[in-house]
């Protein structure tokens, strides 16, 4: 079931006009600076905002088309939204809180409570069942609102920064459950999200808001190789790496290593930002723990620096000067070495 939208929105002045698309089982990562109309986009999705323009499809079925004088209440849509701030009900314990949209849903008691204790448990949640929303962490709680917003089983699930206000200890646990489930759905899935590691890693592709309007969109590495703002080369467009991690070695591809600053174990995903790729005309001394050989595919000018697209046994796109690329001589098909640090390398698990 694919999610075509085009949201047109205008709200105390701030005028939302974006169009995107997630194909079924695909994630959408949605990022942009604070106030480029993310939430906003989101709600309007969910329905908690009325387009002014435009049309919201889900597969065959319009959920708001103004022209068309349609507009399915947000408890008809069949969509699941997660906030950052939980909005458990208080008076509910957390095994009712997972069973309500089940039941509101027209599913019997017993029923709802049922598929609530299930999701409880694949959201590693089981033992807070009993408690009040009061008594549990912001990770608690935050498990326990991915598993509300499952157990409905929506054909469309939203996520507005799920893991923006959790803190450290728990992050990692939580990215790597809402990865599995994420991975898991038959139906689309956009994650809003401030945090570019977080977009790269969970996303299938990433579209990009700024000032109410999709500036660019496409996967880790397209947005890698040309930004088309500066908020896009700082903060959205990384390497991205998924292999299996065996103490300081992550292996990914064909059986190309990167090595790691930390001993893991297991599946991960390595980020890096094209500013700490170093390249060199010559194998360097010294060499980092990272460094091969490669071949300029591409070098596009972005601003006062120049992205450089690499193939070789691990492609990879770096940022340089633009007097540094003048002295490499960049241009197509240009041997150089490509030197990475590993303490540059972000590792992610899952």
């Amino acid at each position: 079931m694919k999610l075509v939208a085009d949201v047109a929105v205008t709200s105390g002045g701030f005028a939302l006009r974006a169009a995107l698309e997630a194909a079924a089982g695909e994630v959408v990562a949605v990022a942009g600076p604070n106030g480029a109309g993310k939430s906003t986009l989101l709600r309007a999705l969910a329905g908690l905002v009325p387009l002014d323009a435009g049309e919201i499809r889900l597969g065959e079925r319009a959920l708001d088309a103004p022209a068309a004088g349609v507009f399915v209440p947000p408890a008809a849509r069949g969509v699941g939204l997660v906030f950052q701030d939980h909005r458990l009900f208080p008076h509910l314990s957390v095994l009712d809180n997972v069973a309500f949209g089940v039941r509101a849903n027209g599913a019997p008691r017993d029923t709802a409570r049922r598929r609530a204790a299930e999701w409880l448990e694949r959201a590693g949640a089981s033992h807070l069942a009993a408690k009040r929303p009061a008594a549990l962490s912001g990770g608690e709680a935050q498990r326990v609102a991915l598993a509300r917003a499952l157990a409905i089983e929506p054909a469309l699930l939203l996520l507005d920064e799920p893991l923006a206000a959790i803190d450290a200890g728990s992050k990692p646990a939580l990215r790597r459950l809402l990865a599995a489930e994420l991975r898991g759905r038959s139906g689309p899935s956009l994650l809003v999200t401030h945090d570019p590691v977080e977009a790269a890693v969970l996303g299938h592709r990433v579209t990009v808001l700024e000032g109410g309007t999709v500036i660019e969109a496409g996967s880790p590495a397209e947005l890698a190789a040309e930004p088309r703002s500066e908020y896009v080369a700082d903060h959205v467009g990384l390497n991205v790496f998924r292999g299996a991690a065996s103490g300081h070695a992550l292996t990914i591809g064909d059986g190309a290593e990167l090595r790691l600053a930390s001993a893991c174990e297991g599946a991960f995903t390595a980020v890096v930002h094209p500013r700490a790729v170093s390249l060199y005309p010559a194998r360097p001394d010294g060499s980092p723990r990272n460094t091969w050989p490669a071949t300029v595919a591409a070098a596009t000018p972005f601003g006062e620096c120049v992205r450089v697209r690499l193939d070789g046994a691990i492609p990879i796109v770096a940022e340089v000067t633009a007097p540094a690329a003048a002295d490499l001589a960049l241009a197509p098909g240009r041997p150089l070495w490509v030197s990475l640090k590993a303490t540059e390398i972000q590792v992610v698990p899952g």
